[in-house]
């Protein structure tokens, strides 16, 4: 007789642990962490130190990400021309980098991700960052983007 059942009560295995708000990194597609690591495997054989990215303005990751969408947008079978790596999987890992970078921003003020989102959808919803996405009734892509960055760098771009 186990524990459970001494207790008097009969537990499902399911019931045992205890997952409840945890993220479930299982939803992500393996194909996105290999594409991710194949740009990866590319930049440390250029550079040489698999640390090299984090030293690099999150702008640049932002304007990167950008080009290779675009590259995408244009032709969906497109391959970067220096890597010889399709569009989408450069995208995909200029992505994961700037996802590591907000996070470690949020970590530099003190907040949770999820903090640092809300913050940042409250600050484009008044118009303290950009002031074009108060009009917006709903924050679009461009508007989300815009958040980002200030309010200067916003109306310019815009």
């Amino acid at each position: 007789m186990n524990n459970q059942e001494k207790s008097g009560i009969i537990m499902n295995n399911q019931d045992i642990k205890a997952d409840a708000g945890k993220i479930r990194p299982t939803l992500v597609p393996v194909e996105l962490i290999e594409d991710v690591a194949v740009v990866r495997q590319y930049g440390v054989e250029k550079y040489g130190d698999p640390d090299n990215w984090k030293h690099v303005e999150i702008e640049r990751y932002r304007d990167a990400a950008y080009r290779h969408w675009l590259a995408y947008l244009r032709d969906p079978n497109s391959i970067d021309e220096e890597s010889g790596i399709a569009n989408y999987k450069h995208l995909a890992c200029n992505i994961a980098f700037i996802c590591y970078m907000e996070r470690k921003r949020a970590e530099e003020k003190g907040k949770t991700p999820e903090e640092w989102d809300e913050d940042r959808r409250e600050r484009a919803r008044t118009g303290e960052i950009c002031p074009e996405a108060k009009e917006s009734k709903e924050l679009n892509p461009l508007a989300v983007y815009l958040a980002s960055r200030s309010a200067s760098e916003c109306t310019r771009r815009l």
